[in-house]
């Protein structure tokens, strides 16, 4: 059996299932095909989406578990750096909900949306893309003129085609757990806790939130540690851990001949945080409009869909590189280093200038002005001569 569209989505998460919304849209025929049962199912993320992202696209608030507006930092020395925003940052949401709502739009839109379908291989063939699809019935070929990879951070299909990757990755360790009232989200940093990263706890409402880090260590172990420093754990003492890497960097080439990929399948990831679905969403805009282009011209080689790259990485490439370089140097800071910064970050108008400037998916200026402080610079060059 074969079937023929003129663009063929793999993964139905934000990324994929918003540039099938606006293929379709523009009125392309568009196939969206993922493995999972569900649209939204097993999704490892803390689920944090800014107010910026909200507004820009127009999500309506049916998936907000909890608002995001009063932070707390606590360094390995145990002191706090509390901040609130004079407005909400973003929203913890339920990703089932969320990533739904993409989906009825991209439906609306006219995209048909296949789940249990694996796609097992693909090829760029004079003319089009061939792809060989397993479903709960049948095995199939799809041919395509477009395929967009969306598939995280699976990326067997990346190197069937000769697509890039992320040059690096973090390790993942989450949980949902009981809590108490408190509606701060907090950040805690140091190598004991997260080393190479952070962990954090993030209240979702109904005494219930998520609890995670990650980290170039032993996820899981850190986890089971952060777990016990908190005191947290499930009624029957067994907390279900999810894992998973989270891509660091930008992949090197995220289009070649009438193929694409877009959200953590090309690396849009902000660096500093591990967050993917803004970035996502963004390269998504991008890669349809591309597309459209592409396909309204009959167009799809690698040099037409390489305008695709050269917009996304002018779009969000500054900050992901940026984040990317002051992680990695973040992670060398010893705890006594990275509790002086923080002392230093009470004490030097960091609120002031966080209340002015701070944007929730946008960290270049805040680093600038961190990078600036002579105890960070002090603390960065004992730690590089170390």
């Amino acid at each position: 059996m074969t079937r023929r569209t003129d663009v063929v989505v793999v993964g139905g998460g934000p990324a994929g299932m918003y540039t099938a919304h606006r293929l379709a849209e523009a009125g392309y025929r568009v196939s969206v095909l993922d493995s999972r049962r569900e649209i939204g199912e097993q999704v490892i993320c803390t689920g944090i989406v800014s107010r910026e992202a909200f507004e820009r696209y127009g999500f309506s608030h049916a998936s907000v578990l909890s608002s995001i507006q009063k932070l707390r930092l606590i360094s390995p020395g145990g002191l706090e750096l509390r901040y609130t925003h004079p407005s909400v940052l973003a929203y913890a949401v339920d990703r089932h909900k969320f990533d739904n709502e993409i989906r009825h739009r991209a439906q609306r839109s006219g995209a048909e949306v296949s789940v249990e379908s694996s796609v097992q291989q693909i090829s760029v063939e004079r003319g089009r893309v061939r792809l060989s699809v397993q479903n709960s019935h049948r095995r199939y070929e799809l041919y395509a003129a477009l395929c967009v990879i969306a598939t995280g951070i699976r990326y067997t299909l990346h190197r069937q085609v000769g697509l890039g990757v992320p040059s690096s990755f973090l390790k993942a360790a989450q949980a949902h757990l009981p809590a108490g009232r408190e509606d701060v989200t907090t950040v805690f940093v140091g190598q004991r806790v997260a080393p190479g990263g952070f962990a954090w706890v993030v209240p979702l409402g109904r005494q219930l939130c998520r609890v995670g880090l990650m980290t170039h260590g032993d996820a899981r172990r850190l986890f089971h540690r952060l777990v016990e420093r908190l005191q947290l754990s499930h009624q029957n003492g067994h907390t279900p851990v999810d894992l998973k890497p989270i891509a660091q960097g930008m992949a090197r080439c995220s289009s070649t001949d009438r193929v694409i990929a877009v959200g953590e399948a090309a690396g849009q990831v902000k660096t500093t945080t591990g967050g993917g679905i803004y970035y996502g969403l963004l390269g998504a805009e991008i890669a349809a409009e591309v597309a459209a282009r592409a396909l309204a011209r009959n167009d799809l080689s690698a040099r037409a869909l390489g305008e695709y790259d050269r917009l996304w990485k002018r779009r969000i490439g500054g900050e992901i590189e940026k984040g990317f370089r002051t992680r990695q140097q973040a992670a060398r800071l010893s705890d006594a280093q990275m509790d002086r910064l923080v002392r230093a970050s009470q004490e030097n108008g960091l609120f002031a200038f966080a209340e002015k400037h701070a944007r929730f998916d946008w960290h270049r200026k805040m680093i600038g002005y961190v990078l600036k402080l002579p105890a960070f610079r002090e603390a960065l060059l004992r730690a590089v001569q170390a």
